[in-house]
């Protein structure tokens, strides 16, 4: 689940994030129920062990026929820029995020009591 809400944010556009994160929860919210209603049915009609195995081969026949295609293979991870303002860039090498993460470390994880937080702003997404 992460790595699909993590994918969703690197991939989409932010102006159509919340219409198509809102269409992905509404089908996987309302499909849940109508699964749950056919396997009751299913499993008289047939056997609950053969509802299983079809239910199981359909998972992993999807998920390979997902692989299968080339931008979903090639899609790599998007290591976030620090201090970029107007979005999150990716960084152009790991030495880039290492040095990133160094910078990190020389700064607390949060101000001194009484100190300004102007300079903790966050990038505008």
């Amino acid at each position: 689940m992460v790595n699909w809400v993590t994918t969703m944010q690197q991939e989409i556009p932010s102006d159509l994030l919340s219409r198509l994160s809102s269409f992905d929860a509404l089908g996987t919210f309302a499909l849940a129920p109508v699964g749950v209603a056919a396997a009751g049915p299913l499993a008289a009609a047939f056997s609950t062990s053969s509802v299983l195995l079809t239910g199981g081969a359909a998972i992993v026949l999807l998920t390979f026929a997902v692989l299968l295609v080339p931008e979903v293979r090639q899609m790599r991870r998007q290591l976030p820029q620090v201090g970029v303002t107007g979005g999150l860039k990716p960084f152009r090498t790991r030495q880039d995020a290492g040095l990133a993460a160094l910078e990190m470390r020389k700064h607390p994880s949060r101000p001194a009591r009484g100190a300004s937080l102007r300079k903790w702003s966050f990038p505008k997404l």
